[in-house]
Order: structure tokens, then sequence, then C-alpha cells
């Protein structure tokens, strides 16, 4: 897309931003049901900020400059006036609620602003080449709750202000699948993501990089739990997607899956981490746990079946947030990859998966419904698509 081009994009989507503006919606994005340390705001901002631009269909080259701006301005209001932002000098925490409107306040006022050409000037990244093409969804289905959450940030290092080489430039994509609660879930998403921006070993290590995430996003969990109890635990799978040094990066605890689509075969990239697999039951015994036989099910304690999550704290240390990784050479012939939770690999065959795929991409180019869908888009819970080589380029 030419700098002109994406320029008029950018300016339609702010023209029409103001009419979606509801200054007296009292929740216009998920906030967590816990306080806010100060170390953990930017990961907040980022992800209420991301939560409430792309429910607008935010175009995702707009996202990063908006969201740097945010952050700046809304850090600048926590020094000038605190309690405005939700913050007690007594308890030394940001109230969330407070906190997130301030956030979404100010997305409002850096979009208005950017109807003024010179604004918007300044704010038109400079892109070489564009992310990956992706698709999104969510869906409950019938469950009460729904304790999926995801987030895909197109520019990871300009996002996170991360100083890294051209040829590093990345992607990031990440599932979570809460259960026994929504905490765990949905802390993970606002912080794995800060905490692989953080590493000592970002952007060099990715692979180290990444482990070093999964780690202090889970101590950082088990904190909290000592000033206020915290439900339940998540899986999680992360992916980081290096197009220029052709690899894809993958790190999971527990049974989210990546299926790589190459040529028309797939490959699955994810082992999954259930109680039933006998390297993860003999690690539980020789640290004192068990895996037992319930209703047909091997589980943790008799208790839970995943063996590797995030949070879970009653669980730890059988149940550990220690990620495997995988490193993925990438050859050119790669056409998507597909993340998805459990509520879609326990229906769906993945050659199923695959084949509805490449009927959406045939669908987007021809502006034809291929007649083959054998995949029902409703009956999942959260699935990521994005394009790794070859087919990206063609829609």
């Amino acid at each position: 897309m030419e700098q002109q081009s994406l320029w008029e994009e950018h300016r339609n989507f702010l023209k029409t931003f103001h009419l979606t503006i509801r200054e007296n919606d009292p929740l216009p994005v998920r906030v967590p049901n816990y306080n806010l340390t100060e170390e953990e705001i930017k990961g907040e901002i980022i992800h209420w900020s991301l939560q409430y631009l792309s429910a607008r269909d935010c175009p995702s080259t707009l996202l990063n400059p908006i969201i740097r701006t945010v952050i700046e301005r809304v850090k600048q209001q926590c020094q000038k006036s605190p309690d405005k932002v939700g913050y007690s000098l007594e308890k030394k925490f940001y109230q969330p609620i407070k906190l997130m409107k301030a956030v979404t306040t100010m997305v409002d006022e850096v979009c208005l602003r950017a109807l003024d050409n010179a604004e918007l000037d300044l704010m038109m990244p400079r892109l070489s080449q564009l992310p990956p093409k992706y698709e999104s969804y969510a869906v409950k289905n019938g469950r009460r709750i729904m304790e999926d959450r995801h987030v895909v940030v197109d520019d990871f290092n300009g996002l996170f202000g991360v100083k890294a080489e051209d040829v590093q430039r990345t992607s990031f994509y990440a599932i979570f699948d809460g259960h026994g609660g929504l905490d765990a879930a949905a802390y993970s998403v606002s912080h794995l993501h800060y905490h692989l921006s953080e590493s000592v070993h970002y952007p060099d290590a990715p692979a180290e990089a990444i482990k070093d995430a999964f780690t202090r996003t889970d101590e950082a969990f088990i904190q909290k739990n000592e000033f206020r109890p915290l439900k339940g635990g998540t899986t999680a799978l992360c992916v980081l997607h290096r197009p220029d040094e052709k690899w894809l990066h993958v790190g999971w605890v527990g049974d989210t899956q990546a299926l790589l689509v190459k040529n028309r075969k797939v490959f699955q990239t994810v082992k999954s981490h259930k109680a039933d697999v006998e390297s993860e039951q003999k690690r539980i015994a020789r640290q004192g746990g068990a895996c037992i036989m319930y209703n047909g099910v091997w589980r943790v304690n008799g208790q839970l079946a995943i063996t590797r999550a995030i949070g879970d704290v009653d669980y730890k240390p059988y149940v550990t947030s220690e990620p495997e990784i995988i490193s993925i050479p990438l050859d050119g012939d790669e056409d998507f990859l597909i993340m998805a939770s459990d509520g879609l690999w326990d229906h769906v065959k993945e050659d199923d998966a695959a084949i509805t795929v490449y009927n959406m991409i045939e669908q987007k180019i021809t502006g034809e419904s291929p007649q083959n869908f054998p995949l029902n888009l409703t009956k999942f819970h959260t699935l990521i698509t994005f394009g790794v080589e070859g087919i990206e380029h063609n829609q």
C-alpha cells in the first residue's frame, strides 16, 4: 500500500471515529478485578488501548502511533495528577476502572487531534513493508463465561520501543485459555508481551526471552495472590513471527495449539501438556505430586487435566509455567498458521481447519463463496490465523 493510500485509510478512520465515542459508557473495555502496581500499568494501557481501537476497526498501521502517544500522555498524568487516574498514595496502587477511563479518554483525545492533518502527518508510520494479514475470532459458545483471551501486536518492536535491527521486525500473537476463573488469562494477556519486551534476552535471543516472559508473568501473578486471592490458571501460546529473518518462534504451556500449513499439508507445532503424557507424569512424580486417573481422564493430583500453566497457585510446583519452545525456519512455502484453544481442536480435525482457512482466503480474493466450509466458525472459543509467507501477498 502506497503512503498516500495509507494516509487516506487513516484519515477515513479518524473521520468516523468520533461517531463511536460514548462518553457515558461506564465500561468501554474489560478491566481486571485487581489493583495495579506502577510496574503493571504499561501492559494494561497497551491492552486496553488495543481492545478499544480494535473494536472500532482501527487500521493496524495506525495502532502503534496512537498507543505510544497514549502511553506517554497517561504516564504524564500519573506524575502530575495521580489521584485523577486512580492512584492511591497510601496503598501505592492504581484502581483499574479509574485508570482505564483515563486511558480510553486519552485515546479519544489523540484520535480527535489527529483529524488535524499536521498531527496526522506526525503520527504517520513510515513503513517499508506491511505486517502479515491476520484474522481473529473469539466465540463464547455455550459457556456461561468466556475465559479465553487473545492479543495481536503487528509491530511488536515499534509498540514497545525496542531498539532492534530492521531484520528483526516482529509480529506477536498470543492466546490464553483460562480455567477455574478469569484472573490468570486476564492478567497474562496484558503482561506476557510486556515482560517479553523487557527481557534482557530480547530481541537477540527470542527463545530465551519467551521463556523469561512466561516465568516472570507467572511469578508476578503468584505475587499478587499474596494481597488478594486470584482465581484459576491459563494455558498460554505465543508466537513471534520474524518474516525478514524467516523464523517462527513458538512458546506454550498447556493444550492451546498452533497448526502450520504449508503447501496444503498440516504440521502441528505444539505438543500438549496433559497429565496422560508419560514425561509429564515422571516430572510431577519427581516433584512429589501424582497424576491420577479420575472419571476416565488423567489429572494432576486427581484435579487438573493440564500439567503446565500460568497461575494455578494451589498446584505449584507440579503445574509449572516453564514453556516448551520451538523455533521453526521458514523457507517461503508456508501459507499460514492457525492458533486456537481446545474449543476448536477438541471438535475439529486439523485438515478441516486448514481447508476452511484456504476457502476463506479464496473468498477474500475472488469475492465468491466456496461450497466447502467444513469448519463452523461459531463452535470454538478462540482462533487466530495469519499468513506466514506466500499467501499473505495474495490477499
